[in-house]
């Protein structure tokens, strides 16, 4: 392993992607108005946390025997209420924002083909270990 594969590792677990995505999102506020940045960003949030509470629900039914550390509040009232509404707002911003929601939507399939796609080629590499 060269000394350029070490410093690229090293930064890799220092900061991740998150120098991409600062950079993306600067240039997004460089191009567009704060309002535009949230518009497009805004269905693609409210999605991810859309299918992270939906998921408790699944895995509440599907592993019952699961031991629980942390409990909802409320559970299932709750969470079926926060479903309702954020499935709400998912419809209103598609039917008045539609090109913003599926621009979101679209970056957000193109950042999952891109993590496959990373996570195809760190399997074919081997691994070394420093």
């Amino acid at each position: 392993m060269g000394f350029r594969d070490k410093l690229k590792s090293i930064w890799q677990r220092l900061f991740g992607n998150s120098v991409q995505a600062f950079g993306i999102v600067s240039l997004l506020l460089l191009t567009q108005s704060f309002e535009a940045v949230l518009e497009f960003i805004q269905f693609s949030l409210i999605f991810c946390s859309f299918f992270a509470v939906l998921g408790v629900i699944k895995l509440r039914y599907t592993h019952p025997a699961q031991p629980r550390p942390y409990r909802a509040w409320g559970y299932p009232v709750t969470p079926v209420i926060f479903l309702a509404v954020a499935g709400f707002m998912m419809y209103y911003l598609i039917t008045t924002r539609p090109v913003q929601s599926l621009a979101g939507f679209a970056m957000m399939i193109a950042g999952l083909a891109i993590y496959y796609l990373s996570r195809l080629q760190d399997v074919s590499k081997p691994q070394y270990k420093m």
